[in-house]
């Protein structure tokens, strides 16, 4: 089984990144990587931060979820606000 190591360090004038060493990929898995970036112009390392970042992106699904749990927090309002808009508009 593989392990990950988080390895802290600090950027001059930036947030605080990590490194992370990854021990005993899969050959494959590592090859294909390699095959990714190079058919995309990217290093490998450029390429599998794209792949991580892409990874934790919420699905289309899991966004309506949350943005439908966000409207349910939001107070309810039956009333049309057109009248005060224009009530406001008017009083300029």
């Amino acid at each position: 089984m593989g392990s990950i190591i988080p390895i802290p360090y600090a950027r001059r004038k930036r947030a605080p990144m990590t490194d992370f060493l990854i021990r005993n990929i899969d050959p494959h898995v590592l090859e294909q990587l390699r095959a990714r970036a190079k058919r995309e112009g990217r290093s490998l390392q450029a390429e599998i931060h794209r792949t991580l970042k892409q990874s934790v992106r919420l699905s289309k699904a899991e966004s309506i979820a949350l943005i439908e749990e966000l409207q349910a927090r939001l107070p309810q309002s039956t009333s049309d606000s057109t009248a005060d808009i224009r009530e406001f508009r008017d009083s300029r």
